[in-house]
C-alpha cells in the first residue's frame, strides 16, 4: 500500500468518495459532512491498495486561517504566541476502511502527513481523537494539553500535540522517532513550545496506581443507588480503571450528543451529567453511575444528549473493544460488571416510564 499527496480535483474526489462510505453508509451521519470550506486549502493524503482508495487524512496549514471554533476548540492561540502560523498544521478528517483498522495502515498516513511537515518547518503538529484511543497516540509521542471538546461527527474528542521533541519520542518509543532524528531541532524553540504544557494533562491514562486506588474508593463511598462497580472490591475497581481513560476539564460542555454513532461507555468517577432529550432533562448521573451505555449494549447510534453539570466532572470512558476483552481477560469481574449495567438499564427503563406517564 502507497500514500499519494492529492494534486488533482479527480484525486480530491476520490477522498471524498471514501468519505462518504465512512460517514454517510457506515456512520449514518449527514453526507453534507464530507466536503467543507477547509477542503480547498489543505493538502490531503491517501492510501491506496492497487486501485482502491483504503484510507485518507487530510492536513490544514496556516493555522490563522483556521475557522475560529476550530482556533478555540485546539487553543491554538497558544502555540502561536511563540511559533508563526505557518509552522503549526492540523491532521484531521483521518480514516481507514474497517478491515485496516488495527493494521500499520494508519500509521502509514500520519508516517507520511507528519514527514511531510517535519520538511516543511513544522514545529507543531495537531490532531484529536476519540477518549479509548488516547493510549495508542500517546504512545506514538503525541500529548493531550487542553479539554476534551465535542465534535459534530465524531462526538467527545481529545486534542493532542506532536512536537520535534527528541527526547520526549525516545522516552516513549515512539515509531515516529526515525522520522524526527532526521532533521534539526530548533533547542529554544522547543523549550519556548513544551512551556505551554501542562505538568498535568486534562485526558490520559491512569498509569498512577495509587491514584486509580483512590478513585476506587471515592467510588466506594459514592451515594449513587446503583453504581457501574458495585460488589467489585478496591483493587478491582481500580485495574478497571487503569484500562479506561480519563477526562476531566471539560467543564459544562456536551458529552455524548443524540444520533451520534460513537460505542464509548463512560463512567462519572466525580460530579454529575445531565441526559436530556430535546429540553427535557430525563436524568442526572452522578458518581459511580453510567452513561452511554445504550449505544454500547445495542451497537447503535446514541439515543439522548448528555452533557456536564457542574464544572468538576470527571469521566472515565471505556471502548467497546476494551470492554470485550474485558470478558475473555477476566470473566468474573466482567459478569459483575455486566450485572451492574443491566440494573442501571432496568432502572432507566423504569424512571423512563414513569415521566412518559
Amino acid at each position: 500500500m502507497n500514500v499519494t499527496v492529492a494534486t488533482t480535483e479527480e484525486e480530491r474526489q476520490t477522498i471524498y468518495a471514501l468519505r462518504r462510505q465512512v460517514y454517510a453508509e457506515e456512520m449514518h451521519i449527514d453526507p453534507r459532512v464530507v466536503h467543507d470550506a477547509g477542503d480547498e486549502t489543505a493538502r490531503h493524503y491517501y492510501l491506496r491498495d492497487g486501485e482502491r482508495v483504503v484510507g485518507a487524512l487530510r492536513v490544514d496549514v496556516d493555522s490563522d486561517r483556521w475557522p475560529a471554533d476550530v482556533r478555540a476548540a485546539f487553543d491554538v492561540a497558544r502555540f502561536e504566541a511563540v511559533t508563526p502560523p505557518t509552522t503549526i498544521q492540523l491532521a484531521c478528517r483521518f480514516m481507514v476502511l474497517p478491515e485496516l483498522r488495527g493494521t500499520l495502515a494508519p500509521l502509514q498516513l500520519l508516517q507520511q502527513a507528519f514527514e511531510d511537515g517535519l520538511s516543511r518547518g513544522v514545529q507543531v503538529g495537531l490532531c484529536d481523537c476519540q477518549p479509548h484511543l488516547v493510549g495508542l497516540y500517546l504512545r506514538l509521542g503525541l500529548r493531550s494539553y487542553a479539554p476534551a471538546f465535542t465534535d459534530p461527527i465524531a462526538g467527545l474528542v481529545v486534542p493532542l500535540v506532536l512536537l520535534r521533541d527528541v527526547p520526549h519520542l525516545r522516552r516513549v518509543n515512539s515509531p515516529l522517532l526515525y522520522l524526527f532524528e532526521k532533521y534539526s531541532v530548533d533547542e529554544e524553540a522547543l523549550r519556548a513550545l513544551r512551556a505551554l504544557l501542562p505538568e498535568v494533562a486534562a485526558v490520559g491514562r491512569v498509569a498512577d496506581g495509587d491514584a486509580g486506588a483512590r478513585w476506587a474508593a471515592d467510588l466506594k463511598a459514592a451515594q449513587a443507588p446503583l453504581k457501574m462497580f458495585d460488589g467489585l472490591g478496591d483493587q478491582e475497581v481500580a485495574r478497571l480503571i487503569e484500562h479506561g481513560t480519563v477526562i476531566e476539564g471539560h467543564g459544562r460542555g456536551l458529552v455524548i450528543g443524540r444520533g451520534q454513532v460513537t460505542r464509548t461507555l463512560y463512567v462519572v468517577l466525580a460530579g454529575a451529567v445531565e441526559i436530556r432529550l430535546a429540553d427535557r432533562l430525563l436524568g442526572v448521573a452522578n458518581a459511580g453511575e453510567v452513561v452511554g451505555e445504550m449505544a454500547y449494549l445495542l451497537d447503535g447510534r446514541r439515543t439522548a444528549d448528555v452533557f456536564a453539570a457542574s464544572e468538576d466532572v470527571r469521566l472515565l470512558a471505556f471502548s467497546d473493544g476494551t470492554l470485550d476483552r474485558l470478558v475473555e481477560a477476566d470473566p468474573a469481574v466482567a459478569a459483575r460488571l455486566f450485572r451492574n449495567l443491566a440494573r442501571i438499564v432496568s432502572r432507566r427503563v423504569v424512571e423512563l416510564h414513569q415521566l412518559m406517564v
